[in-house]
């Protein structure tokens, strides 16, 4: 069975154009499941867990509640980016909250 993670920020590269570090975490049932703590990592795991066909969700905070923005893909002509299958909301990756860079 495929496991399930969600993304709630992003760190991206000098350019800020691409994703290149995520915070995320593995999920249980719902968005508001976490199955181990949240914690940062390359986007290459993203990119890992998308081609072994887990599934992983971008997630945004409104009024203190996580909220699904929707399934994360990766970038077609990148292979080493991602980006959201379709924008929630006018929304995209890069409107996650940001990680310091590294």
């Amino acid at each position: 069975m495929p496991s399930r993670y969600i993304v709630d920020a992003v760190g991206l590269d000098p350019e800020q154009i691409r994703v290149t570090t995520v915070r995320w975490a593995e999920i249980g049932r719902d968005i508001d499941t976490l199955r181990e703590p949240l914690e940062e990592a390359p986007v290459e795991h993203v990119v890992f867990a998308l081609e072994r066909g887990d599934e992983v969700r971008a997630v945004f905070v409104k009024a203190g509640r996580r909220v699904d923005g929707g399934r994360v893909r990766i970038k077609a002509r990148s292979r080493w980016d991602i980006e959201l299958a379709r924008r929630s909301q006018g929304r995209t990756l890069r409107d996650l909250p940001r990680l310091a860079p590294r």
